[in-house]
């Protein structure tokens, strides 16, 4: 974040990794970082939840991988242990 506030660029910048995952796969990896079992979590889909929400939702974030010369480490690097 320090690299968006020093840089010249106006307007809106997503900044996430180069990596998609489910949203089951990102609490699955936030457990195991945070040391919590991850068999203990209930996994559902969107559909079996009564939901409707896209199921697909990436941010694109090539922009900022231009902008900036920090690398945008993917999620599962992120949050290894």
């Amino acid at each position: 974040m320090l690299a968006v506030v020093a840089s010249d660029h106006a307007g809106p910048l997503n900044v996430a990794g180069a990596e998609a995952v489910s949203r089951v796969d990102l609490g699955l990896l936030v457990a195991r970082r945070y040391g919590l079992d991850p068999t203990g979590l209930t996994t559902t889909t969107s559909v079996e939840a009564g939901l409707r929400r896209p199921r697909v939702v990436r941010l694109d974030s090539s922009r900022a991988a231009r902008l900036l010369t920090t690398r945008l480490r993917g999620v599962r690097e992120f949050l290894a242990p």
